[in-house]
């Protein structure tokens, strides 16, 4: 209808906030809508299997893919983002292997409740490493005495 306001955003299942409520619902995540959570993960330098798990695994430690959750099959999430079928299933092994994800089959590959992994444990300390790295002198510092006793 011409001149129609909306009241409120048009939403599809699989892009936007209405795929978070459609992944809590069902339990799983679509290829599309994981894509879209994933963004740009190929940006760095690296075998693809190992950004995407990568990618992956941060997701679910800051809680974007929640515990439990299913996983696309590995065909589709392949075909989504353009990858060898082979890229998907190594990136869900790595998962398996760090302890973040676990299949079954027939069943799909799912999340696992968050446990501190040596993987886990390795991306936040690259995650902090980057936070920390604003030069600290003997006048910026909090600790001035201790700073100028010990240098």
């Amino acid at each position: 209808m011409i001149g129609t306001i909306m009241a409120e955003p048009i939403r599809s299942p699989l892009t936007g906030s209405g795929a978070i409520r459609a992944t809590r619902a069902t339990g799983a995540i679509g290829a599309i809508a994981l894509a879209d959570l994933l963004g740009h993960w190929p940006a760095a330098d690296g075998p693809l299997y190992r950004l995407l798990a990568t990618r992956i695994a941060r997701l679910a430690d800051t809680g974007e893919l929640p515990a439990g959750l299913r996983l696309p099959p590995e065909r589709d999430l392949a075909r989504t983002l353009a990858v060898s079928r082979n890229t998907v299933a190594a990136a869900y092994q790595q998962l398996r292997d760090e302890g973040m994800a676990e299949s079954r089959q027939g069943a799909g590959t799912r999340i696992v409740p968050h446990r501190t992994t040596p993987g886990a444990v390795h991306r936040a300390n690259g995650f902090f490493a980057g936070c920390s790295r604003i030069p600290w002198s003997s006048r910026t510092s909090p600790w001035p005495r201790w700073t100028a006793r010990h240098t």
